[in-house]
């Protein structure tokens, strides 16, 4: 079967006191063993990242300050080549650290 992903685990840890939150998320990879040399694939190491999330209720609003892989790691995707099919089997890495904020308003009210 081609291209089935590795394990993958997330797991996440949230306090919440009804007006601010904030969570801490781990996302694991397991290896990638199983490949199709014909292809040129060639293995994906496991990897990890953390990523962070702070925020606020505030009537209908809620703000949200977001960062993604706050260690900086160096990664790819399992077999995240790049898909053109004359192309030499390149890896596309990951992007570094990525900060957001969110603002969202809700209608209607709770």
């Amino acid at each position: 079967l081609a291209e089935i992903p590795p394990l993958r685990l997330r797991t996440r840890l949230r306090y919440d006191t009804g007006r601010y939150f904030a969570e801490a998320e781990g996302v694991f990879s397991a290896a990638q063993e199983f490949v199709n040399t014909d292809l040129l694939e060639t293995r994906t190491p496991g990897c990890g990242i953390a990523n962070m999330v702070v925020g606020a209720n505030l009537g209908a609003f809620t703000v949200q300050a977001i960062a993604s892989t706050i260690f900086d790691e160096l990664y790819y995707e399992n077999l995240s080549y790049q898909r053109d099919p004359f192309r030499s089997g390149g890896r596309g890495y990951e992007p570094g650290v990525n900060l957001f904020i969110n603002f969202t308003y809700r209608f209607g009210g709770r």
